[in-house]
């Protein structure tokens, strides 16, 4: 009976010694995962729960350093996402200046080359101009009206960008085209002394 209860002592005694560190392991592995990660193992022992330990201890270790550094990581991109938020403002306002400055700029060159237009056909008309006087008045004329395309241009541009641009299709007179191009590329080509055909 004595060899009976001191065997039965014996086992409870072994089978404490090794549920209580797997107890223990179970116990903090719970409040780990729970999010508590400054945790570590106590279990001082050079068995095989031992080694258990000290791997927990080495692996609980690795998952917060992984953590701090994904945290980390995680605000380096908030910064670049603060930053690139700031920089899309600072282009949008940009850009919203560029087309407000284009708008005024080109409705403020329309308004003199109306101008000089409507001067130069008012002198065309009077009759009062000999004709190498009228061919002069006539290339003012065409490159003021050239100009002027260019400014409309520009003002198209700035409808395009701000997605205000309304498209309509036009008829083109070629022969037109060719005479008003024709037009300035003879004043090149008489500066240059060179002869200019079409």
């Amino acid at each position: 009976l004595l060899i009976i209860v001191c065997a039965v002592g014996i086992g409870l005694a072994l089978a404490l010694r090794i549920s209580r560190p797997i107890v223990a392991l179970t116990k903090l592995a719970n409040q780990i995962t729970a999010g508590d990660y400054s945790l570590r193992s106590l279990v001082n022992r050079q068995d095989e729960i031992g080694q258990l330990g000290d791997a927990f201890n080495t692996m609980t270790t690795r998952l917060t350093a992984t953590i701090d550094e994904l945290n980390l990581r995680v605000e380096e991109i908030k910064q670049v996402n603060d930053d690139l938020t700031i920089a899309t403002s600072h282009a949008q306002e940009a850009l919203r200046a560029k087309d407000v400055f284009m708008g005024v700029m080109s409705h403020g060159l329309r308004a003199p080359l109306n101008a000089i237009l409507g001067f130069a056909e008012l002198i065309e008309m009077s009759g009062q101009t000999d004709a190498r006087l009228l061919h002069k008045i006539q290339r003012i004329r065409d490159n003021g009206a050239r100009l002027l395309m260019l400014v409309n241009n520009v003002l198209d541009i700035t409808r395009i960008t701000s997605s205000k641009l309304e498209i309509t299709p036009d008829p083109l007179d070629m022969r037109q085209l060719i005479k008003d191009l024709s037009a300035q590329m003879e004043v090149l080509a008489q500066t240059k002394g060179l002869e200019f055909k079409v």
